[in-house]
């Protein structure tokens, strides 16, 4: 058992409450502070004061302020003052991320599976946090927690059902297991809400508060961000769009779709991994895929903007770029044009977060729970 986090800050209610105010934002001023928190002045000056002395807050440049009154200085929050852990577990990787009190990963690791057990994927973990102890104790005392993120649906908060590729994995205990690996703080989302809030964090979520994230890879998934935090639904399950789909007439947009595609043409990958991996945007088969999900693209885009409303789409997970860039123009959204007028709409998108969005992610969810996010 990896004993880490025993260096992470101890913060009252109070001052959690002061540094959410600070999170996401590059500056703030003292003023802003205290308008937005309604605590007394001496109270936020006398916090900030601790968190500059401990090193939490560092004091930057003069800002330029318009309004009248004394100068203000840029406040920020040191991005060591604490860190997120997240694992992802899916179809045929296992992955790792470590980020800081930003959300900017500093360190990653991935592994390739064909099929990952429960016991499999404890040794691996154990190792990798075993070994970043020794490697890496300035990291690891900071950590805030471990945030697993696995492929499929909540039953409830602590099982999933998984997708036979981890037919292993269904119905485990994932809280139980992860009590086999760490004493950290435990938090558990499914992989398209995990990555969804890695592309808030640090993706197209920096320009756009809500949207709906399409999470492509072995099969189809995905998350709702509105006004920066995460949708889940009733019992975590937001995002699932592909659940309109009626098969065949619409054929889940997934990227194994692809694999099996390329496959026909005599290029065969072992795994969805493995084909992105080596994606080539000039393949044939991209061709074939567009032409069979665009239409199931068509219709998760159009309920996504329809019933959500949101600012944009994003298509994301494994898919490549440049497959976007090549489905996209195929994407109809449809409307009821009402007197030569059509609703406002947003932007179809490819993921700002090009690779492990799931376990960054992940690693996400522990520092927001240490602010009490």
């Amino acid at each position: 058992m990896t004993a880490v986090g025993f260096a992470l800050p101890r913060l009252s209610r109070t001052e959690r409450s002061v540094l959410r105010l600070m999170w996401g934002k590059e500056n703030i001023s003292q003023k802003r502070i205290i308008d937005a928190s309604n605590l007394p002045q001496q109270t936020v000056s006398r916090i900030l004061t601790s968190f500059v002395e401990n090193d939490i807050v560092r004091v930057g440049m003069t800002m330029g302020d318009r309004r009248p009154g004394k100068p203000q200085r840029a406040l920020h929050i040191v991005p060591e003052t604490a860190y997120g852990l997240g694992i992802a577990i899916l179809a045929d990787t296992i992955s790792l991320a470590i980020t800081d009190m930003n959300g900017v990963p500093v360190l990653q690791e991935m592994h390739a599976h064909r099929s990952c057990t429960p016991q499999q994927a404890a040794r691996w973990t154990k190792d990798r946090l075993e070994r970043l102890a020794l490697a890496r104790p300035e990291i690891m005392s900071r950590v805030a927690g471990l945030g697993i993120a696995m492929t499929g649906s909540f039953v409830d908060r602590r099982h999933f059902n998984t997708p036979n590729s981890l037919e292993s994995w269904a119905n485990i205990d994932v809280l139980d297991w992860a009590a086999s690996v760490t004493t950290l703080p435990v938090l558990v989302e499914n992989d398209g809400t995990a990555a969804a809030l890695a592309e808030a964090r640090l993706g197209k979520g920096r320009d756009t508060g809500s949207f709906a994230y399409l999470y492509l890879a072995e099969g189809v998934g995905g998350g709702v961000i509105l006004e920066g935090r995460a949708w889940r639904g009733a019992h975590g399950n937001a995002g699932e769009y592909a659940a309109g789909l009626h098969l065949p007439v619409y054929p889940y947009p997934n990227l194994d779709l692809l694999r099996r595609i390329l496959a026909r043409d005599g290029m065969e990958f072992p795994t969805v991994t493995d084909m992105v991996s080596a994606f080539d945007p000039d393949w044939s088969g991209n061709r074939v895929w567009v032409s069979s999900v665009k239409d199931s693209l068509s219709v998760i885009v159009s309920n996504a903007m329809g019933i959500l409303d949101v600012d944009a789409v994003v298509l994301g997970g494994q898919i490549p770029e440049a497959l976007v860039d090549l489905v996209r123009p195929h994407i109809a959204v449809f409307d009821q044009e009402r007197r030569g007028v059509l609703r406002p709409r947003g932007s179809i998108f490819a993921a700002g977060v090009k690779e492990n969005a799931a376990a960054i992610g992940a690693s996400t969810l522990t520092v927001r729970a240490y602010l009490d996010l």
